[in-house]
């Protein structure tokens, strides 16, 4: 089965990238600029790239902020730390290696507001609410990168406004349906092989799931896409015991090289109403089942506990978080995020 050009290969794809939020520059509004500035600022090469054009059009939405706008309560909050900020004083992101971990300063992140995904959460399932923020809002049609039909479905790859991850876009698998955010059987077999289909052309394509409960922020099914072209995120090194290693992964941690072994732990996880965070590999995943958000308590220096984090990469809100945290402190988070012995299922 054929997939479309943009995934023909990683330059076809990084080039879609970039010359999307090029374009995106064009259109009006706070969200549209915030959008490709926290891109942007994530890679210094595209931050350089498009820096003329961003430093013109934060100038030109300054004077239009002070006169007075009426953009999106969300939007004119992160703008105004902005302003105070100073464009010239926002960092690119920089990350920095803690043993098998790593830690990132993405300091737009910081800005983002923080919708559900630190509210206390008690079931994975919920219904989906048209009324709520989803991806089928008309203002995010200026921020998709990709739509069309791959493998038999119709999807929409949307870039993520604050990404975390190399080349984060947010996937919907038929967004008209409005599906609420706990995993089906049909979901999950169509991404693992969508997966194993992009990596043809992009090889270092993956997917993070957060199950409603494990920091999903938005209630409408969504997978987390990112291309990254190391050796990936540290759950994925040799060293940890699930991947044959002897090193013991400080959170229950399952890998699983066939799709319906993988299913029957999730659905397992699903009967038990535990919360998961997934990570969709080429041929493999990860499944990480982890106590559910507002039941545990963030360290100070965390921007939140998703798939990201509990994969071992995490984010810092300051750079004095970011410099000083040490390794321990993070593992001692993990071990905060893991089941208790008697949860484990």
């Amino acid at each position: 089965m054929s997939i479309p050009a943009i995934f023909e290969n990683t330059e076809t794809f990084r080039d879609a990238f970039v010359g999307g939020l090029e374009n995106m520059l064009c259109n009006d509004g706070l969200g549209v600029f915030i959008l490709v500035l926290a891109n942007a600022s994530y890679d210094a090469s595209i931050y350089q790239a498009l820096r003329p054009r961003l430093q013109s059009r934060y100038l030109e939405l300054v004077d239009a902020f002070q006169q007075g706008m009426d953009d999106a309560p969300d939007d004119m909050q992160v703008f105004e730390r902005l302003m105070r900020t100073g464009l010239e004083k926002l960092h690119c992101r920089e990350y920095r290696q803690l043993g098998p971990w790593r830690v990132q300063f993405n300091q737009l992140r910081s800005f983002r507001p923080s919708r559900m995904s630190d509210v206390r959460v008690d079931s994975l399932v919920r219904q989906f609410d048209k009324d709520g923020f989803h991806f089928n809002k008309p203002f995010l049609r200026k921020e998709i990168l990709w739509e069309g039909e791959t493998r038999g479905k119709h999807c929409r790859l949307l870039f993520n406004k604050f990404p975390f991850a190399d080349h984060h876009g947010i996937w919907v698998i038929e967004p008209g349906e409005n599906r609420p955010q706990i995993l089906s059987r049909e979901a999950h077999e169509y991404m693992w092989r969508l997966c194993e289909s992009l990596a043809a052309g992009v090889p270092g394509v993956g997917f993070g799931y957060n199950a409603y409960g494990a920091a999903a922020s938005v209630n409408h099914q969504h997978f987390q896409m990112y291309v990254r072209d190391d050796e990936g995120y540290p759950v994925e090194y040799d060293c940890w015991q699930h991947n044959g290693g002897v090193d013991s992964y400080p959170l229950d941690c399952n890998r699983y090289g066939n799709c319906e072994s993988a299913w029957r732990r999730i659905e397992s996880l699903h009967a038990s109403n535990t919360a998961y965070n997934l990570l969709y590999r080429p041929g493999l995943m990860y499944v990480l089942p982890r106590r559910m958000q507002g039941h545990f308590d963030y360290a100070e220096w965390m921007t939140g506990m998703g798939w990201a984090d509990v994969m071992g990469e995490v984010t810092a809100f300051t750079r004095e978080d970011y410099e000083r945290v040490e390794r321990g402190q993070l593992e001692a988070q993990f071990r905060n995020a893991a089941l208790l012995s008697a949860d484990l299922v």
